[in-house]
């Protein structure tokens, strides 16, 4: 039967998310009883009156439980109604077993996220805690130009969770 789909399940990769784009897909481990797990970088867009929000993610989706068992952004990009861009690009290190701190690349500002292992992020706390850390730093406003190429960022174990 190798090769052969023999049954099927629809999921929903983030109830809360509205819209999801599939960037990739692979699976990772089909050879269980249980049902496969696949890697998967999604960028939800997060809509609101004045703006829309996306969000790239890399994580890893366990289809028996429906759930993320990892989730973690390369980075997010805010385009205003009035055409103005804003964006972060992050690299990620684990700070303590239940912190997480990500980076700016581009103004260099850390924000400490409360994450345990294996981290699991949603898009408003994510949101949420890098808009209150604008207001409270007073980060610069970051223009994303759509001509030049946005850099990989990819964790790994073999990378100490570093992003690189």
């Amino acid at each position: 039967m190798s090769g052969r789909v023999t049954s099927d399940k629809k999921l929903e990769l983030d109830p809360t998310d509205a819209v999801t784009q599939i960037k990739t897909f692979s699976v990772e481990d089909c050879h269980t009883m249980r049902g496969p797990r696949f890697k998967c970088n999604t960028i939800p867009y997060v809509i609101e009156e004045n703006a829309v929000t996306t969000i790239e993610w890399q994580g890893t989706f366990d289809t028996n439980t429906g759930r993320f068992l990892s989730r973690l952004p390369f980075g997010i990009s805010k385009k205003l109604k009035a055409g103005s861009e804003e964006g972060y690009m992050f690299s990620l290190a684990r700070r303590s077993p239940t912190v997480i701190q990500m980076t700016d690349q581009l103004t260099k500002k850390s924000i400490q996220y409360p994450c345990v292992e294996p981290c699991v992020m949603d898009s408003q706390s994510l949101l949420s805690k890098v808009v209150s850390v604008r207001k409270r730093v007073s980060l610069p406003l970051v223009m994303a130009d759509p001509a030049l190429p946005r850099p990989p960022c990819f964790v790994s174990a073999n990378t100490n969770g570093l992003c690189h």
